[in-house]
């Protein structure tokens, strides 16, 4: 069940709003949760150990699983939503920890050693503390390791229309996943098919059909981590009717095959 809070409070609270170091790490408590529109004076480096977290801009939509982070540079307004997740965050000072490659938000895959300097990382909350060596030295770090994962970023993002017909388009594409088809899609944004994909492409950079199979892979990934359901029925709940085209589609997005990705997730 979400917690619902004022972002505003909730931040107060936390003490994000008024850092009180260069750089510190935040351990949510609150496990299933909306964050509505903000933007940090910091950068975060947010970090999902279990559940999937959905990260939203104007510019697009993230979804970020299990063992993969996600960089947000400071001042970028957005929004977080946390379903049955455990996260960590580390913020970053902008006049200490800025670096070229980290000025846009990425997901990337936390490799094993990233996902133990979060760990560790821990130990430095937000509180004033004297001068540490060994935690600016740790931090600094951590920002340059970001910096190098981050060129190699997952597609893991929904891109966001510019127009009014193209945002419906997704809206309505979004929320019909199991069975919608382009002409439908077409009527919702009161254009023609060709119209649509004509004006879907250029805004998104996807096909329509390309936004639709990452959308039901990312909703799948969803699907799949809460552990509910099983990989069939997740199959078909996203659209697919084959299968055997799910589970290479699967792969070939995240990595995995389906059920491996569900047991894991699932224990995690």
């Amino acid at each position: 069940m979400k917690t619902t809070i004022s972002t505003p409070a909730r931040l107060r609270q936390t003490g994000i709003l008024r850092p009180k170091s260069d750089a510190f790490a935040f351990s949510d408590d609150l496990h299933s949760i909306t964050y509505d529109w903000h933007r940090h004076a910091y950068h975060q480096l947010l970090y999902s150990f279990s559940g999937i977290t959905r990260l939203e801009t104007k510019e697009g939509l993230w979804f970020l699983p299990p063992q993969r982070a996600a960089w947000i540079p400071a001042g970028v307004r957005h929004r977080t939503t946390l379903s049955r997740v455990a996260v960590g965050s580390i913020y970053f000072k902008p006049a200490r920890y800025s670096f070229p490659g980290l000025d846009r938000i990425s997901v990337f895959t936390a490799t094993p050693l990233l996902r133990e300097m979060i760990t560790l990382g821990m130990r430095w909350t937000n509180r004033p503390r004297h001068r540490d060596a060994l935690a600016e030295s740790f931090f600094q770090t951590v920002a340059l390791y970001c910096r190098e994962l981050a060129q190699t970023e997952l597609p893991y993002r929904l891109p966001q229309g510019k127009t009014n017909g193209v945002r419906a388009a997704i809206q309505f594409t979004v929320s019909n996943l199991e069975s919608v088809t382009l002409p439908q899609v077409a009527r919702a944004a009161c254009w023609s098919v060709r119209t649509l994909r004509r004006y879907f492409l250029a805004e998104t950079g996807l096909s329509w059909r390309h936004f639709i199979t990452r959308a039901r892979l990312l909703r799948a990934m969803e699907l799949l981590a809460e552990g509910r359901s099983n990989v069939t029925e997740t199959a078909f709940a996203c659209g697919f009717t084959n299968l055997s085209a799910f589970s290479k589609a699967f792969a070939g997005f995240t990595g995995q095959n389906p059920a491996v990705y569900r047991r894991e997730r699932s224990n995690s």
